[in-house]
């Protein structure tokens, strides 16, 4: 019976950290030029925070017997899997922003002058 309580304690800990953090995501949206898909995940992530929420206090305000609890435990893991992958869905946002510097870009970008590894300076003919 604790896994149970566990499982419910987790998803309001996961809605409390994804609500706070996941507001600096529109920032990053802001500077990225992702501002309306990141607008867009943080409402998809207010509303299955919503969800969370009433799975939590579905568990807290009910006597469930033993078939309750594991129709209430597949219902937290689908919950859980969605809200995790809306992780992956800003990742992939973010990282395919054109105003991001892939390390192909960055490293054709250097200059005379320019440090190369470790630090170290690079005379003018020399190359990496």
């Amino acid at each position: 019976m604790n896994f149970y309580k566990f499982l419910n304690t987790q998803i309001m800990v996961m809605v409390l950290l994804t609500i706070t953090t996941g507001a600096w995501y529109i920032y990053m949206g802001f500077i990225y030029g992702t501002l309306m898909p990141s607008l867009i995940w943080y409402m998809t992530v207010l509303f299955l925070s919503f969800w969370g929420y009433r799975l939590h206090r579905e568990f807290l305000d009910s006597d469930l017997n033993i078939q309750e609890k594991e129709d209430w435990q597949a219902r937290a893991k689908k919950f859980l899997f969605i809200y995790f992958s809306l992780w992956t869905v800003i990742f992939l946002i973010n990282i395919s922003s054109k105003n991001i510097e892939h390390s192909e870009n960055a490293s054709s970008r250097k200059t005379p002058g320019s440090s190369g590894f470790h630090g170290i300076p690079l005379s003018e003919g020399e190359r990496i």
